[in-house]
């Protein structure tokens, strides 16, 4: 029986990023791609010194039980695995775009290096730009189902 391409929660992509997401997971290549970042990539919105600002190629659809508009990422420069092995310069200038972007009305998330729903190795920070409340949303044990109208 083939698995379905389903899945909803309190944080949820559309079919087609969902599809592209599993795609990409099951032909991952060997290394990092947060390292290979360079400013003529499409999805790289910013340069800093220490960080890049990339648009996410799979981005959520619905956060905490709102649409989302935009879905920025934040990436070290240097490949690093956690936020606790930032050296102070690093720390310093996370805080500050942290700082800029919920200040403009972005949400922002992170996993721990080590939870099992975190695909990439190399630390990342999701800036997920809140739009307005979904009308309605069931959570059933299992599966999940998000009503969107």
């Amino acid at each position: 029986m083939k698995k379905p391409i389903f899945h909803a929660g309190s944080i949820v992509r559309n079919r087609t990023h969902q599809r592209a997401y599993n795609a990409y997971r099951r032909h991952k290549t060997p290394g990092c791609q947060f390292c290979e970042f360079t400013i003529d990539l499409d999805h790289v919105l910013e340069e800093h010194q220490l960080f890049w600002i990339v648009r996410n190629l799979f981005p959520y659809h619905i956060w905490d039980g709102s649409r989302t508009g935009e879905h920025l990422l934040i990436v070290p420069k240097r490949h690093v695995d956690t936020i606790a092995h930032f050296t102070d310069e690093e720390r310093i200038a996370y805080m500050d775009l942290l700082a800029h972007y919920e200040s403009i009305g972005y949400s922002i998330y992170l996993r721990a290096a080590q939870s099992g729903r975190k695909t990439v190795a190399h630390q990342h920070t999701h800036l997920i730009e809140v739009g307005e409340s979904i009308k309605a949303q069931l959570f059933i044990e299992k599966p999940h189902i998000n009503l969107t109208r």
